[in-house]
């Protein structure tokens, strides 16, 4: 429930800080007029499978929130979508995590196996860093 709440919560501030965002004088410098049609577009035709799926993949649940509201994604659309993706999100990884728990396996090993995941889920931003250290050599 804590997650549940926790999730729609987050978003929910993500959301209006976006909404907002376009007020900001920073965000008018480096975000060009064009680029933000261009995230309007995206979301009025995909925004609701955006905020969905966004949630699934690390970091980019992060900011799906902040881009919807500042693609001014409309707010009761956002909030259904939210809803699903967020019960979806947590149903599904507390049933993972019973039925992994089960695992006489996973019980003995599990400092393992939860280093093992860990390091797996750095790869992709350490090989982006890596990527670009490289380019500017």
């Amino acid at each position: 429930m804590v997650y549940f709440f926790a999730a729609l919560f987050g978003d929910t501030v993500n959301y209006a800080i976006g909404k907002n965002l376009h007020r900001w004088s920073f965000f008018k410098r480096h975000v060009p007029q064009e680029k933000f049609k261009i995230a309007h577009q995206f979301f009025v035709k995909h925004g609701g499978k955006t905020v969905i799926f966004g949630r699934f993949v690390p970091l980019i649940r992060t900011f799906v929130p902040l881009i919807s509201g500042s693609a001014l994604m409309d707010y009761q659309r956002f909030t259904i979508y939210n809803f699903l993706g967020v019960l979806l999100w947590v149903g599904l990884g507390t049933f993972l995590g019973y039925f992994f728990g089960q695992i006489s396996f996973v019980q003995n090993h599990f400092g393992e196996i939860f280093i093992t995941i860990a390091c797996c889920a750095l790869i992709p931003s350490i090989s982006v860093s890596i990527g670009r250290y490289l380019r500017r050599k």
